[in-house]
């Protein structure tokens, strides 16, 4: 049975895997796919069938499929298989839910690379998609073969190990005698013993990527001999270089020298100072004063120099100043413009929806970078691009900006944000077209905006044609019906409204009739049917023609049943069946009628607002009482009154009109007196099940009746109080709600609480009580009459 199921309905699957999400399908995998391993994924339904077949899909980047793997479950024979042959049970590499929920197979990674995957199930004309990214080994892990220097003593760091990470990385340093278990390499201070190379280190699940760096600790001076200069040397521009001295002598002579990391000599100059004859001049013949590349402290402690350096490149500079005998060396790096930006001539995908993101800018930068994404339409100041959720605005090209004080550095980004189509446009825009058999249909033509773009398929009555333009020559009687267009992509459908194409006759009715007899009892199921001919193929309306209610409306049929599941009063009445269609752009259209009729005994007709039991007339006014009733046959009406004045019964003068199902039964008493005081009943019954029988309590006005059914409800310092109102007297009634402190005997009260309906229960919140304390709760009610008092009260003991 599941060969003949591979081969019956695996192409019908696969064919409508586009067909667009549908809700209540979805589908979970991990985060990210490994290669060579079992990566589960699941789709899972809304609702379980006996026999269903799921395709599994996974694509590439680029568009490439890599795996397709259906899967066939019927439940009633316990058949779970991916090809018709095989047990999953048996080959381990797919499942079913025996309850028909879910169905997950076992996807194996075995093309290597990196970046994200799509991975798609489609069954039942439903699709979803999800995205997963391919675990790889660490890559772009910096900081890598760089040289630092600093003076022993001084801070050197944070310097942070990062790399570009997924799945996510663990980071440590390797030192030349010791490991660091963080991303970050500091020493304050700086020692000696800290010199030597150092491995930052990156790992995942996957693998391990290691960087090395050197740490120079150039040793403190000794001498009283120090130089100075700025973190970086600036390219054709005067980078100051000072030397300065422990005590001052007459007559000094400091050499300044400049080498590259190789060790070649870019730059060496004396400057002479003789203080007693103030002179500070460059390699003994020019003074510095007059060229001004060069400066001598009056008094000795210092000489400087303006170093240009011209030869480009990047890296360290050792620069050194030498006098009588002592040296001093310090490193400074060339400042660069940016380099090495991440990412570069990148392009990624996105379905809209999605999140995208986070996505750093990202460069190797001396002196220090700013970052932005420079976007189609805007500017981002930041290192992230992120967006959630994408949408098709967002496409394009994005140019991640690196800047620092010698220049920019630019790598361009593709985004493309795939979108399935949200509105297909049919041009002409028209809904109808009426035709003579013969004729030719105008081009009709099919447009919607798509990324990756759409392919689209008109739908017609005798099969689907995949075209743009819906194009029909010699139109016949049997291309009659409606025409959509299915615009498609791989992210999503949609279809357009239908165009209705008629050529046709006018209807007639054949036969109408109630299957189950015009009379039937309540609750009984009723079954209509109705037959009707013309062409084109008519529609056949059913419409309950006592209230001119549309009930059912099938298209394109020549037979239709109308079915009510559970008959009650409001089906009696008389029902049609309308057969309708264009002929010669007009409607045309005919029906027939008949009469059903369901037994049903006396009963209140909810669809009006029942008057309230209790009722308040203030003597010399009107009173008036008003029963809808339902009921077939008709019923006997009759209304009693007992007084509350006398105890005694009473007929009652009343008013009744009565139809074929609904009726109206009327007390109307006009200038009350003390003995119209009482409560009035009114009885009504056919031979069909038990009489209706209703009360109505008439009182004059007074005092509201005291509230009842007080319930409290206790938080810590807090406690919701509800009660049940009474009847208002006649006039507008307010509570107040009074709570009385056990412990300080201090009784509390609420504002006052408009009543919002009677009859319906009331609610109040008392805040900012003291915890761990009883207190005992009335509620008040009052009118233009008097205040009374809830019937009991209620205890309420607060929490910790």
């Amino acid at each position: 049975m599941a060969k003949s199921l591979l081969s019956s309905t695996i192409e019908n699957v696969i064919e409508s895997f586009w067909a667009g999400t549908t809700k209540g399908l979805k589908i979970t995998t991990a985060e990210y796919i490994y290669s060579n391993t079992c990566n589960n994924v699941t789709c899972s339904y809304e609702s379980a069938i006996d026999t269903r077949t799921t395709v599994f899909t996974v694509k590439a980047a680029n568009g490439n499929r890599l795996f397709v793997q259906n899967v066939i479950h019927v439940m009633s024979s316990n058949v779970c298989t991916p090809d018709g042959n095989a047990h999953c049970r048996d080959i381990g590499t797919c499942w079913c839910d025996p309850n028909g929920f879910s169905t997950s197979i076992c996807y194996n990674y075995t093309s290597g690379g990196e970046g994200q995957l799509t991975l798609g199930c489609a069954t039942r004309n439903q699709h979803i998609e999800t995205l997963a990214t391919i675990a790889a080994i660490p890559s772009n892990i910096h900081p890598n073969n760089m040289i630092y220097s600093v003076n022993e003593g001084s801070i050197f760091g944070p310097l942070i190990c990062n790399a570009s990470c997924g799945p996510s990385c663990t980071f440590g340093w390797v030192g030349p005698d010791s490991v660091i278990n963080s991303s970050v390499l500091l020493f304050n201070p700086a020692t000696r013993k800290e010199n030597g190379t150092y491995q930052c280190g990156a790992t995942n699940a996957i693998g391990t990527i290691i960087a090395n760096i050197v740490l120079i600790v150039q040793p403190g001076s000794t001498s009283g001999l120090t130089i100075a200069t700025a973190e970086y040397i600036y390219p054709n521009t005067c980078n100051n270089i000072t030397c300065s001295y422990e005590s001052a002598i007459g007559e000094r002579t400091t050499m300044f020298a400049v080498t590259t990391a190789n060790g070649n000599r870019l730059f060496q100059h004396n400057i002479i100072h003789m203080i007693s004859s103030n002179i500070c001049a460059l390699d003994g013949y020019v003074h510095c004063y007059s060229i001004g590349i060069c400066w001598c402290d009056p008094n000795g402690f210092s000489t400087s120099i303006c170093y240009n350096h011209t030869s480009g490149g990047e890296g360290q500079l050792t620069l050194q100043c030498t006098t009588t005998g002592q040296n001093e060396e310090t490193f400074a790096t060339i400042a660069a413009n940016p380099s090495n930006i991440r990412p570069n001539n990148m392009t990624y995908s996105v379905n809209e929806g999605s999140i995208f993101g986070p996505l750093i800018c990202n460069a190797s930068c001396g002196p220090p970078c700013t970052f932005r994404w420079v976007g189609p339409d805007y500017v981002i100041n930041s290192t992230v691009l992120f967006f959630n959720p994408a949408t098709r605005e967002e496409n394009g090209i994005y140019q991640c900006e690196a800047t620092n004080t010698i220049g920019t550095i630019i790598a361009n980004s593709v985004l493309i944000v795939k979108y399935g189509p949200n509105k297909v446009i049919l041009s002409p825009n028209t809904s109808f077209i009426l035709l003579n058999e013969g004729s030719d249909v105008p081009n009709i033509k099919c447009k919607a905006d798509c990324q990756p773009g759409c392919t689209f398929t008109w739908i017609t009555p005798n099969g689907q044609v995949e075209s743009k333009i819906l194009n029909i020559k010699n139109i016949q009687i049997n291309q009659t019906g409606t025409y959509k267009c299915n615009a498609s992509n791989e992210v999503s459908h949609m279809v357009s409204a239908g165009v209705t194409i008629t050529v046709v006759y006018s209807p007639t009715i054949l036969q109408l009739e109630v299957l189950t007899g015009n009379t039937v009892d309540e609750n009984q199921s009723v079954y209509f049917r109705c037959d009707v001919n013309g062409y084109p193929v008519p529609n056949i309306s059913w419409i309950f023609s006592t209230t001119n209610t549309l009930l059912k409306k099938e298209e394109n049929v020549f037979k239709s049943n109308y079915v009510i599941p559970k008959a009650n009063c409001f089906h009696t009445g008389t029902y049609r069946c309308q057969g309708s269609n264009v002929i010669d752009g007009g409607l045309s259209s005919a029906f027939s009628e008949i009469d059903l009729f369901v037994l049903c005994s006396a009963r209140a007709d909810q669809r009006y607002q029942e008057e309230p039991v209790d009722i308040v007339v203030m003597e010399n006014g009107d009173l008036n009482i008003t029963v809808f009733l339902l009921a077939y046959p008709k019923p006997i009406i009759m209304w009693t009154m007992k007084s509350s004045d006398t105890g005694q019964d009473y007929t009652v003068k009343y008013n009744n009109s009565v139809n074929i199902v609904e009726h109206v039964s009327t007390v109307n008493i006009v200038k009350v007196s003390k003995k119209d005081y009482g409560v009035y009943t009114i009885i009504a019954y056919n031979n069909v099940g038990p009489a209706f029988v209703k009360s109505f309590t008439v009182a004059p006005q007074g005092p509201p009746q005291q509230p009842t059914d007080v319930l409290v409800i206790c938080e810590i310092t807090s406690m919701i109080v509800s009660w049940l109102p009474g009847s208002n007297g006649g006039f507008e009634q307010t509570f107040i709600v009074e709570w009385l402190n056990t412990n300080t005997q201090h009784t509390y009260y609420s504002l006052e609480i408009k009543d919002s309906d009677q009859k319906r229960i009331q609610q109040y919140i008392v805040k900012s009580l003291y915890p761990e304390t009883m207190y005992v709760i009335h509620v008040e009610a009052t009118n233009k009459h008097g205040t009374v008092r809830s019937t009991q009260n209620a205890n309420c003991t607060t929490g910790l």
